[in-house]
């Protein structure tokens, strides 16, 4: 039961995101893949497995508006060109035509994609940030050291101030603590790719497509501004809109513990 509703619930949320998020006024945009895998590890699949695209690998890859962090596109799928192409057409799809700055790490399928689909809208930069190896096996998942950085411009005239990937890398932390399937060391991993991918969607766009999306049901029921919310810039990007779609599109009260409870009662 419990399956069969998030399943539901991802595949209303990712409509209902292809539906909103269009031409959305950006002006700058950060890109980044979120790591996790499918029934195994990729380094743990078989000979016979090598070339079986269901398992290894997955990534997600996520693009958000720097200021309101808002989500404006996701794609689910390997580390590949062809990912990466759909990834950046649905990002084209998700903002208005209007000159933005786009930041992404130094993954080269970007520059093709970018160059061919987003050439005309965009000032396009690459940040490779470089980590010191650490010998000691005690500190085998410990985060790495950053020790420097390389900026360099690929497309059009972008400020250097502004490249950055930091505040994108920050909502990825948000979602792998959020999503246990994304966490690194867990049992919870996707066991196929159909319906888990769905779900994971689910999850994706309810905790981060709306940044908070509490508060700002309460501002559109109530009135009632939230404290120190970046309420004018959402409000631009129409977030406050999306709160209440997603409300009537999952069937989910949000707003108070009482209509919570209600909802647990009626889906058991």
């Amino acid at each position: 039961m419990i399956l069969r509703l998030l399943v539901h619930a991802g595949e209303k949320c990712a409509a209902l995101m292809g539906r909103l998020i269009v031409n959305v006024p950006v002006k700058q945009v950060q890109c980044d893949e979120i790591w996790g895998y499918v029934g195994k590890k990729e380094k743990n699949k078989s000979i016979e497995e090598a070339n079986n695209d269901g398992l290894g690998d997955a990534y997600c890859f996520v693009a958000i508006e720097r200021h309101t962090k808002l989500i404006l596109n996701f794609a689910l799928g390997r580390r590949t060109q062809e990912t990466t192409n759909v990834f950046i057409e649905g990002l084209r799809y998700a903002t208005a035509k209007q000159s933005f700055q786009l930041t992404t790490d130094g993954f080269l399928p970007y520059v093709g994609a970018i160059d061919a689909t987003l050439s005309d809208r965009v000032d396009y930069a690459q940040i490779v940030k470089q980590y010191a190896e650490s010998g000691d096996p005690e500190k085998r998942y410990s985060p790495a050291v950053c020790i420097g950085c390389k900026k360099r411009a690929i497309i059009g005239d972008p400020d250097p101030a502004m490249i950055s990937t930091s505040h994108i890398e920050r909502s990825n932390l948000t979602m792998r603590t959020q999503i246990k399937r994304l966490a690194r060391l867990t049992l919870s991993f996707s066991k196929k790719w159909e319906k888990p991918l769905v779900r994971d969607c689910a999850p994706l766009c309810l905790l981060q497509l709306l940044p908070d999306s509490f508060q700002f049901a309460r501002y559109a029921r109530d009135g009632i501004k939230p404290r120190g919310s970046r309420l004018d810039d959402c409000r631009t990007s129409g977030v406050i809109r999306y709160a209440h779609e997603i409300g009537r599109t999952l069937g989910v009260y949000v707003l108070d513990a009482q209509r919570q409870r209600a909802t647990a009662k009626r889906i058991l």
